[in-house]
């Protein structure tokens, strides 16, 4: 179909004027010798843009997340893997189990983070599927015969630069040459590679020659935006909240609409919420409401806290048992004073000095939290690995009827907890999160972590979580 010319700004401007003077569709089009559905269209737009130029189009989906050019701007590159022998797909299965979430984590992605490969056969075989699959790894779907845009393969280039300068005299020198080369590419030149990537715009044209900048050009207001910086030839849609929904914040260039399920329903976060739910209204029998309904959860029931019934029943037995023993000790002391004295002196003594020794037992010494701090040379990289590992080892050791109570007391609210758990899927991904919040508010590092447990009755844990960091090796106690 051979695509017909597009009209001029001054053309579609007149079939507005014309349209606002009172004239039909089909008289302007005879006027202007324009087909009539093309004067439709243009003063359909008008009406609902209030303008007749060309907006942006959706065009093809992105090649590469957000948050992966921003991983690349502000940290750099992760691991670098020689590869000794033809790649197969047990070796490319082996390279990721050891070094995949080694590379995110210093990369502080986070649990949050997509992986990215092409095609490949030994990408895509059955067997790599399951294994990704079984390890809970997101994978960005990759269409066919697409051009790699991701601004990881410009830094191959720079690494190649890099090299050859060296000029390697063997392969042994060569391999050394290309880690060190990696390690000391700093994150600026990352940053270059997506210099001309704007936020709140799209790419208008590429740029044409070396050493010069593409034109971007601005979303629309109110129907289209761009989050992050990207490299894209359009703007993405605002979304439009649906009739169950109400709007919690209109899109803006920067941001897209943000939808709440509307009062008395909720949708999961954890689920794909095509419709909201409606709330319980009411507990099963012998239970009682412990949380109200919003538009993340259900109304929450529970069975009644049984710890007053409890105490009531204690306090007279107490008082009880309280009367008994004064009895008991003025029999002995009075009544049986004279009879026997020789024979329980030693029971006295001998009850009085286990009792003493009870006392001590139940004062245990109190925990004092060793000053641990990194080991003394410890590289950049392995750095950003420690404190990763720090916050695992707190996410699987400290209990889970206590973690909430622990970053509380760390300085986290019940606001920001339920954000987080409303925001993050999985258990351990909000625990993780919770944690490197703190940390980013400089209310979290390994020593206050630590404290804080033994102020909250967890000494054992603050004693494992001691023992295995300082076994891991990046850690050692302060001096």
């Amino acid at each position: 179909m051979v695509k017909t010319k597009e009209l001029s700004k001054d053309t579609r401007n007149k079939i507005v004027a014309l349209h606002q003077a009172g004239k039909t569709e089909s008289a302007i089009a005879n006027q202007l010798g324009v087909k009539k559905s093309t004067v439709g269209a243009i003063i359909r737009k008008w009406k609902t843009y209030k303008t007749t130029d060309n907006l942006p189009r959706s065009g093809a989906p992105r090649k590469i997340p957000p948050r992966g050019v921003r991983m690349i701007t502000r940290t750099g590159p992760g691991r670098l893997i020689r590869v000794h022998e033809r790649m197969n797909g047990a070796m490319y299965r082996e390279i990721l189990s050891a070094n995949l979430l080694p590379s995110a984590r210093a990369l502080k992605m986070k649990r949050g983070w997509v992986f990215q490969h092409d095609n490949d056969p030994k990408h895509t075989a059955r067997a790599m599927k399951e294994w990704l699959r079984k390890k809970h790894f997101k994978v960005l779907e990759w269409p066919s015969q697409s051009p790699d845009l991701n601004p990881i393969e410009n830094l191959w280039r720079e690494l190649k630069v890099r090299v050859a300068k060296r000029k390697a005299k063997n392969i042994t020198a060569l391999e050394e040459i290309c880690m060190e080369e990696w390690a000391n590419i700093p994150t600026t030149v990352c940053g270059n590679l997506v210099k001309t990537y704007r936020k709140r715009s799209y790419v208008l044209s590429h740029c044409t020659s070396p050493d010069s900048l593409g034109a971007c050009a601005p979303c629309y207001p109110g129907h289209t935006y761009s989050e992050h910086l990207t490299g894209m030839t359009y703007c993405l849609p605002c979304k439009v909240c649906r009739a169950d929904q109400r709007e919690e914040s209109p899109c803006t260039i920067t941001k897209n609409t943000v939808c709440q399920c509307k009062e008395g329903t909720f949708c999961p976060p954890d689920e794909s919420c095509e419709i909201c739910q409606k709330c319980t209204t009411s507990c099963p029998p012998n239970e009682v409401k412990q949380a109200p309904c919003n538009s993340t959860t259900d109304t929450q029931c529970a069975p009644p806290e049984t710890g007053s019934n409890l105490i009531a029943i204690l306090v007279p037995v107490g008082a009880i048992l309280i009367l008994l023993s004064a009895g008991a000790c003025v029999w002995f002391f009075w009544i049986r004073k004279t009879i026997e004295r020789s024979r329980w002196i030693p029971k006295i003594l001998t009850v009085s000095f286990k009792c003493d020794e009870a006392s001590r037992e139940d004062t245990e010494t109190p925990f004092l939290s060793p000053t641990l701090h990194l080991r003394e040379g410890i590289a950049e990289n392995e750095r950003n690995e420690a404190i990763n590992s720090v916050f695992n080892i707190f996410v699987d050791l400290v209990p889970a009827f206590k973690f909430e109570r622990f970053v509380r007391e760390l300085g986290l609210s019940s606001n920001e907890i339920e954000n987080i758990k409303a925001d993050n899927t999985g258990t351990e991904n909000q625990r993780y999160t919770m944690l490197s919040r703190l940390h980013q508010d400089k209310k979290f590092d390994v020593n206050i972590g630590l404290s804080k447990l033994d102020s909250i009755k967890l000494r054992k844990v603050a004693q494992e979580i001691t023992d295995k960091l300082i076994a891991d090796g990046r850690f050692e106690r302060s001096t």
